[in-house]
């Protein structure tokens, strides 16, 4: 199979829906991409799917060329042969080669916080839908292995320890970019992780904090977090998410070690002392209505992580859109 070379193609375009044709998705399509595949590049292994870039699909082989923020180029294969196996190579390729020295400019930078056991599907569609927007996009890594959910919710030393951690890393950024707006989306358990790091920061650090069916206690306190925070805290929750956020919570408690309904189910809890504070009316939570299963949210834990409700609702707050409820 050869690689299609020196193209000029169109952003806005699915790249999986393609066939033997490269394609963009993203904003620097203006840029000519002159790249060979060979097979002894496939050295070493991704740690994580970056920003998808070009897609070229054959019969028998689909490679979807990725960018990183470091200005490397990324190659990942999927060859369809029985179980479909996903194969991640790193190619230690720099992408000025092809562009002539240029880099990539963002305005800014999301942070993707996956929730416990890591399944890793709402970092790819997140990374996936924000392409088109002119962010960085890194993912958080917090968890003590795939699939391991009950050792991310009980240790406590591992979550404390990923939360100092994530703290610092927005701290450096902040440093290294004070005029680049910090955007965190964070999903399920991972919210404790989010929030508790955003709470030791000083005021409007981050710009919004976006927290996708939270597993925390309702009465987690929001204080400090609203007001490290310069536009608001955004949570979607439902209460329909009983199996995950109500059963599962009340079993195995919540991220922040509460047995009970989370969060994620019901909203957060205002206190009454609190109700009248400034940094309380940065706090917007948006309630599942019968109305989102047109975006495929059927009101369950994973409903906000799919791509029509992503688009719909989550992009449109990192691109200061308003979105009607």
């Amino acid at each position: 199979m050869a690689l299609i070379t020196n193209s000029t193609v169109s952003p806005g375009f699915n790249p999986m829906a393609c066939t033997d044709s490269v394609v963009r998705t993203d904003a620097i399509s203006n840029v000519p991409v002159t790249s060979n595949l060979a097979s002894d590049m496939m050295s070493s292994l991704l740690t994580e799917m970056t920003l998808p870039l070009i897609a070229l699909r054959a019969p028998n082989l689909t490679v979807i060329c990725s960018l990183s923020s470091g200005g490397r180029e990324a190659y990942h294969f999927h060859e369809p042969k029985g179980d479909a196996r996903l194969v991640k190579a790193r190619i230690c390729y720099v992408l000025t080669m092809a562009t002539g020295g240029n880099r990539v400019k963002t305005e800014g930078i999301v942070y993707i916080i996956d929730g416990a056991g890591a399944s890793g599907f709402t970092p790819l569609v997140l990374k996936s839908c924000l392409a088109r927007l002119p962010y960085e996009v890194r993912q958080f890594h917090w968890g003590t292995g795939w699939g391991r959910v009950l050792s991310d919710l009980t240790n406590r030393e591992n979550m404390q320890a990923k939360s100092n951690e994530l703290h610092l890393t927005l701290c450096n950024y902040k440093e290294e970019n004070p005029d680049h707006p910090i955007y965190i989306i964070a999903k399920s358990a991972g919210t404790a992780i989010a929030l508790s790091a955003v709470s030791q920061l000083t005021a409007n650090t981050v710009e919004r904090l976006i927290l996708m069916s939270p597993a925390v206690s309702p009465g987690y306190s929001l204080n400090s977090a609203l007001e490290a925070v310069r536009q608001d805290i955004v949570c979607f929750w439902s209460p329909a998410d009983i199996f995950y956020l109500k059963f599962g919570t009340s079993w195995f408690g919540t991220a922040d070690g509460v047995y009970g309904k989370a969060a994620g189910l019901k909203g957060f809890d205002i206190p009454e002392e609190s109700a009248h504070l400034p940094q309380y009316q940065k706090l917007r939570q948006i309630k599942w209505e019968p109305s989102m299963l047109k975006y495929l949210h059927s009101g369950d834990h994973w409903g906000n992580s799919m791509p029509p409700f992503v688009n719909r609702f989550i992009v449109p707050l990192l691109s200061n859109d308003q979105i009607e409820t």
